[in-house]
């Protein structure tokens, strides 16, 4: 637990740091201490806390004013305000800022210090299991459909000041449907996070594998060459080498499993997230109509 102690008064960071420190509820406990809101934010650069004190009676812009600046770019970071005694003006208008909880100085105490670090940290933990829970699949662990879609938006763009072409691949696992009414939903769930797993392997850095449907994924490559369709036929050709391979035998369940792909390029094709995305499902319902 690294704990940073945002206060002007040297006497009040040492009675922080001296009380945190005679505490041993807290594992590994580091603490460190910054007298201004420039030191304050090098040392959240330096490394980042998993918990800040920050005292509102700052010079310059008071703690409030920083909450503003400290939520918009470590939203993940939690913060216990330290007020004036009785003002619980400050209090209320900080939780509205974006702090976790709040301490009045009167009431420093060890048992006070313990609850508001461990609610701050809670909630925070809290919010980030939500926003987890919401952008990734639980099955495979894989993003879903919406973070898909911004990243591509990001891809896009980057694509386009690099002028280099990029690939939309939308891609069914076949093989797996059977496996639910004949093995059961744990075989069937570990084929599926399984296939994702060595799917996602054989892809490079940046480029994004999600699972959007229930045997349904989107992928995007960026980067590619300058024979474009030849650089998306290689990466379906891993996909496909990845699940025959010996390997992930044990994954999936001994079963068989098999991919149909629609591919779209940009910017040949399309020069929208929308645009591409449709196209490849597109693509891979002609292939899928042609293999029945």
């Amino acid at each position: 637990m690294r704990v940073l102690i945002l206060d002007d008064s040297a006497d009040d960071r040492e009675t922080i740091n001296r009380t945190l420190k005679r505490l041993e509820v807290f594992e590994n406990l580091s603490v460190a201490e910054a007298a201004s809101e420039a030191e304050g934010f090098a040392e959240i650069d330096r490394a980042m806390p998993d918990c800040l004190l920050l005292d509102n009676a700052l010079p310059g812009r008071n703690g409030l004013e920083m909450l503003n600046e400290i939520h918009l770019w470590h939203p993940s970071l939690p913060v216990v305000m330290i007020t004036g005694s009785g003002d619980e003006r400050v209090a209320v208008e900080a939780l509205k800022r974006g702090a976790d909880d709040y301490i009045p100085k009167a009431d420093l105490n060890s048992d006070a210090l313990v609850a508001a670090i461990e609610q701050a940290v809670a909630k925070k933990r809290g919010e980030a299991e939500i926003i987890r829970r919401a952008q990734y699949d639980p099955v495979t662990g894989l993003p879903n459909r919406a973070p898909f879609l911004d990243r591509l938006g990001d891809a896009l763009a980057r694509g386009q000041r690099a002028e280099r072409p990029l690939g939309v691949a939308s891609i069914v696992l076949t093989g797996v449907r059977e496996i639910y009414p004949a093995q059961g939903e744990e075989a069937g769930d570990r084929a599926l996070r399984g296939a994702a797993k060595y799917m996602a392997a054989v892809m490079r850095r940046g480029d994004m594998l999600a699972r959007v449907g229930h045997t349904e994924f989107m992928a995007y490559v960026e980067g590619l060459p300058s024979n474009a369709p030849r650089g998306m036929s290689l990466v379906v050709g891993r996909w496909r080498a990845a699940l025959d391979s010996d390997d992930p035998r044990q994954d999936l369940g001994a079963a068989t499993l098999g991919l149909t792909v629609g591919i779209a390029l940009y910017p040949t094709m399309g020069t929208t997230p929308e645009m591409l995305i449709a196209l490849a499902k597109g693509e891979r319902h002609r292939r899928q109509q042609e293999a029945r």
